[in-house]
């Protein structure tokens, strides 16, 4: 132990960080680009915003649904929203399942974009591609590292106001050492929320022994404590025109207030008089990540309430949601996206301090070797996502979704074969100039590709489209100054 508390909390503060620096970098930042993940995928396909009243999009849903599986024993349409979300549509024919989007009218039936898109970001920040369980035990270690971090490091930076307003841009390493514990302070209430509440998500993980004592499985703990509607059972007795959906949308504005919007509508036997028709409302309008759901019979009459759930799983979903920030307003998530790209340069400024601090005082070639690696995580990351993004904006035809996370992982690991074989001075110069081409191509592609779709989105002021283009603009601006400030550099 140190001698005194302080000097205790700094050292757990220092190697907290560098434990898990790494994963905790890679799980910031994918995270934080699935704030924006049905953005991403909108702006990788090439997609239209459906100016459809929702209404109709569910008359034509159902139309072509009849056509598509009239004998399923459940249809479900997905509606678009104002974030770019495609209109999914599937029916359901015993254990098989078949999906389609309709186009930006609600009337052509069209082939699904062969992607993962955004959910990608979403899917691997807290699975990492392992099967299982697995990745959620590593991200479940690495919250706990970060509120470790976070907790210990208001010790190491306690004085917060002399700290903030501290900046020395003319010094690398005290500007460094500044910025971290800028970002630190700002960054404290948004690490703190994600963290507890990615812990709270999968909180029955994290306790074994406690379900097992008491349940079979997590899954059948999850059964016990979830609730729904009553399971309807089908009558063999068919309908000829089908659901009531006209009476439907005329009683949803008595329940949810005239300024509502629907999320999805679930039906159970659609074409049979024990139809059960669920409509669930945006979580836009919820904190809780359970969407408000209304259900309703065949011929449009209100069915019984879903019975409301426990408080320890209410208190989850809230977690859960916070987590997700589906209720955030385009401003909040903004900001929210800002905060999360502030905790990635701050876990990366951390380890590049803790290695500089110890320049002197490691062996050269420890030095070189873990700064190699540095690079090879932090700008090897920022390298892989843009070359999955390019797989599908490049127009790929070829079951592209195969392929997209092979390009990832390959991507990531060709950068890190050129940090082990470039020489430490020559690693960060070339990593910049592969990621300035990679990100100035994406967004050449949005101008002049086979999915471009820049100018049709300035014209209608397509604003899931523009974010992302935005988004692509400035980091290709902050890449090309990395790179002229290490042009000046060499010059010097």
């Amino acid at each position: 132990m140190k001698p005194t508390f302080r000097k205790s909390m700094i050292w757990l503060h220092t190697y907290t960080g560098l434990v898990g620096g790494w994963l905790l970098f890679a799980i910031f930042l994918t995270g934080t680009l699935s704030y924006y993940n049905a953005e991403f995928t909108h702006w990788m396909t090439k997609s239209e915003l459906n100016t459809q009243s929702q209404k109709k999009l569910v008359e034509q849903g159902l139309d072509a649904l009849k056509q598509k599986g009239p004998d399923a024993q459940r249809w479900y349409m997905g509606l678009p929203d104002d974030r770019g979300s495609t209109y999914y549509l599937s029916y359901q024919k015993g254990r098989s399942r078949e999906s389609f989007t309709l186009d930006s009218q609600g009337s052509q039936v069209e082939k699904s974009a062969d992607t993962r898109g955004g959910d990608f970001f979403r899917t691997f920040h807290y699975t990492i591609l392992l099967r299982g369980w697995g990745g959620r035990y590593y991200t479940g270690v690495a919250a706990m590292l970060m509120l470790i971090g976070v907790f210990t490091g208001i010790y190491t930076h306690r004085r917060f106001f002399k700290d903030f307003f501290t900046l020395r841009p003319d010094k690398k390493r005290q500007f460094l050492t500044d910025f971290h514990a800028v970002s630190g302070i700002v960054t404290i209430p948004f690490c703190f929320v994600i963290c507890l509440s990615a812990l709270f998500i999968y909180i029955n993980l994290y306790q074994p022994l406690t379900v097992s004592s008491y349940f079979d499985s997590y899954r059948d703990l999850d059964r016990q404590v979830s609730t729904g509607y009553p399971d309807s059972k089908p009558t063999d007795q068919q309908l000829m025109n089908g659901v009531d959906i006209e009476k439907i949308w005329q009683q949803l504005p008595q329940y949810w207030g005239e300024e509502f919007a629907v999320s999805s509508v679930s039906i159970k036997h659609p074409l049979d008089r024990g139809a059960q028709i669920v409509v669930s409302r945006v979580k836009q309008e919820n904190l809780s990540n359970k969407s408000e759901s209304l259900a309703f019979d065949y011929l449009g009459n209100k069915l019984a309430d879903m019975e409301d759930e426990n408080t320890a799983r209410s208190i989850r979903r809230i977690f859960y949601g916070l987590h997700e920030a589906h209720f955030a307003s385009p401003a909040l998530r903004a900001m929210l996206f800002i905060l999360g790209l502030l905790s990635t340069v701050l876990i990366s400024t951390g380890s590049i301090i803790w290695l500089e601090k110890r320049q002197s005082k490691v062996e050269k070639s420890v030095y070189h070797w873990v700064n190699k690696l540095n690079h090879a995580c932090f700008y090897g990351l920022l390298f892989a996502i843009a070359a999955y993004l390019l797989v599908t904006k490049s127009g790929m035809s070829v079951s592209a979704e195969s392929i997209e996370i092979e390009v990832f992982l390959y991507s990531w690991l060709f950068c890190l074969t050129l940090c082990l074989l470039l020489s430490v001075e020559g690693i960060k110069p070339m990593l910049l100039k592969l990621n300035l081409l990679a990100y100035l191509t994406l967004f050449l592609l949005d101008i002049f590709g086979p999915n471009a779709n820049l100018f049709s989105a300035l014209s209608v002021f397509n604003v899931p489209h523009l974010t992302i283009s935005l988004i692509m603009l400035l980091t290709c601006t902050w890449l090309a100054h990395g790179v002229y400030r290490g042009h000046r550099k060499l010059q010097a």
